[in-house]
This record gives structure tokens, sequence and C-alpha cells, in this order.
């Protein structure tokens, strides 16, 4: 008798075990793999966060109940056994545990792929663990990066007589991100289309001097130098290995010979255009880059 109920128990047990086993495997299946090897809050001195995009500086978390929602965060980054994480992806935000023992783990993530231990992984809840941690430990700056007035960017310029002239800017082209994994491309005017619509009343005229030169700014990367005559006609082509003169092409570094050039024009008016390329925000999720090409624009009197 005693042999029959041990037997029942321990049958029971075996199918209580793989009942439970059955369960994790289904919960690891649909809800992803739990991050192995993380530390218990109590093991943990310090969290040290790091989100780029939001502050400048690392946020150190030293509180115990700030230590232990850093450490419960990582339960926001099951991952799939089964899906392989794209390795041009980069992380996001970093958190490292700093033990009581010395010793230092890290992990790091973006919105898609969680990097643990060495490998990326596709994290089952996409977006979760980001919109979390903003929530509990970047929420003012954040807002404050929202309130903050944009930074201008930096556009090309020009000197003269000891005088430095803000240009007219034209957006001649862009590329960005409109949201739902698209991205749309618009055109704008350039100097041609303001000569021929008789709108150069805005554009700033400055007076030939020998010292005369264009400052570009390392934001942006110079792509050709136009010179045309008021019937907006181009006389002068200026690129990185030719120049176009009259419609003659002339093998030459167009951007260290436009001095020259310009000097040697007659007498009369002048419209010129610095055509220049900017990089934009990456969008990392796509990887791809917003850009613009902008012509910077002025009347040149000699």
């Amino acid at each position: 008798m005693k042999n029959k109920y041990v037997k029942w128990a321990v049958r029971t047990c075996l199918q209580i075990l793989v009942v439970v086993l059955l369960l994790v495997c289904f919960s690891i299946f649909f809800k992803g793999m739990y991050l192995i090897g993380v530390p218990a809050p109590e093991d943990v001195q310090k969290a040290v966060i790091s989100y780029p995009q939001a502050a400048d500086e690392a946020k150190e978390v030293t509180d115990a109940e700030q230590v232990e929602l850093a450490v419960k965060l990582t339960g926001f980054l099951r991952y799939s056994l089964f899906e392989e994480a794209d390795e041009r992806e980069q992380p996001l935000i970093t958190i490292e545990y700093h033990g009581n023992d010395g010793r230092v783990t890290a992990v790091s993530a973006n919105r898609n792929t969680v990097w643990w231990k060495g490998k990326a992984r596709v994290i089952k809840d996409p977006d979760l663990f980001i919109n979390l941690t903003e929530g509990i430990f970047f929420l003012d700056d954040l807002a404050a990066a929202k309130t903050a007035p944009p930074q201008p960017e930096a556009g090309v310029r020009a000197a003269a007589g000891g005088i430095e002239y803000e240009l007219y800017q034209l957006i001649s082209a862009d590329y960005g991100y409109v949201g739902d994994g698209s991205f749309a491309s618009g055109s704008g005017p350039r100097l041609h289309n303001l000569l021929s619509d008789g709108e150069t009343e805005e554009l700033p005229v400055i007076k030939w001097n020998d010292d005369f030169s264009l400052i570009v700014p390392d934001e942006v990367e110079l792509n050709a130098i136009e010179v045309l005559n008021r019937e907006g006609e181009r006389l002068f082509g200026f690129y990185p290995e030719t120049i176009s003169r009259y419609g003659e092409e002339l093998a030459a570094d167009g951007f260290k010979e436009y001095r020259k050039y310009f000097s040697e024009l007659p007498e009369g008016t002048y419209y010129v255009a610095a055509e220049v390329y900017r990089e934009g925000d990456y969008i990392q999720e796509y990887d791809q880059y917003e850009c613009s090409v902008e012509q910077y624009v002025f009347c040149m009197e000699k």
C-alpha cells in the first residue's frame, strides 16, 4: 500500500513538472526569453543610465528604490529565441549595474533590439523598454528638449572688405521621414528660378573685393558654386574637379580657383549660388539619414 502511494505521489509530481515546463515553454515562445544573469537589486550599488538622445550626461542612480526600478526594467527586454536581430542597428539606451562586489553588468537596447552578453536579440515587445525608461528617468530632459528654442542651422556666409554677410537660403531639395515607415522627398526653387521670376530684391548685395571668400561650415558639404548674369544665363560653374566656363569644361579644382575667375569678371552685376548638401537626422529604425540640398545666394557687384 505504501509503495502505491509513493508511486502516485511521484507520478503526480512528474505531471505537475511537465505542466510547469509546458507553461514555461509557451511563455518563452509567445512572450520571449528573460535576460539570464541580471543582478538582484540588493546586489547593485548603483545604476548608470546613458541616453545620449535625451541627455548629454549619464544619470547615476544610487537610491535603493530607483536602483530596483532600473533592474526591473530588464523584465521588459524579453527577446525572441527564433528571430535574427539586425546587426546594423545601434543602441539608444545603456544601463550599467555596478555591483557591491565591484563587477559591472551592462545591457543596451533600442526600440527593437537588446544587446546582452555580447549578443543582439530581437525584443518581443518593441518600444516598451524605451518608453518606460524615458518616463521614469528622462521625463524632465525630454520635456526640456521640446520647449527649448531650436538652434539655427549653420549656413554658408560670404566675406568681403572685412565684412561678413548672411546669404539668402533656398531649400532646393529635401528628403525626410514622415512617419509610419515612410520617407518623402520634395523640391524647391533655385537661383535661376528667382531670376526668371524677378524675385531678387531680398538677396544681399556684396561689393566685390580682392579678399572675397565663401565661408562654408563643417556641418555641410559644398557641391557647386554657380555664377549667373542678370538674364539667368550661367557663366561659370565650379565643382570639386572641374570648372564650367561659358559651356567649356576645364579640369581643375573649382573650389580653389573660383576667386581667380571672380576677379577676372568684367564690371557688372552677377548672381552667385553656393550649393551644399546637408545630412540631417539619422532614422535608426530604417538605417537612413534625412538630408537636404540648399543654395545660398547673393548678388555681386563689380
